[in-house]
């Protein structure tokens, strides 16, 4: 459970814990305002994935928009090998909903 509670609080959480042929994150609200992930070299091609949150706070806990790699980003999920590839996901914070940010079916 303490695996849970750390990917949550980092804004990532996986509903299969990883188990997939295909493991993927949902993106959620981060409790940090920017957080580094350091990948090990043995088994992942990046050095580093950062996670960075603008204008987060209690009230600001509705992801606006986001970028990965400084594209836009509109996909509820993070792929696996984007992960392990490395790079910084942003997301934009406000206090309502937007509805039109992750609609996409994938990330392309």
């Amino acid at each position: 459970m303490a695996g849970v509670s750390a990917l949550m609080a980092i804004g990532l959480f996986s509903l299969d814990g990883g188990s997939s042929s295909h493991p993927c994150y949902d993106i959620t609200s981060p409790v940090f305002d920017e957080i580094t992930i350091k990948l090990d070299s043995d088994y992942y091609a990046g050095k580093e994935f950062k996670i960075v949150t603008h204008h987060n706070s209690e009230v600001n806990c509705y992801i606006q928009k986001a970028t990965l790699n400084g594209k836009a980003y509109n996909f509820y999920q993070l792929l696996h090998p984007d992960f392990v590839h490395g790079g910084i996901l942003e997301l934009w914070m406000g206090s309502a909903p937007n509805k039109n940010w992750g609609k996409s079916m994938s990330e392309k």
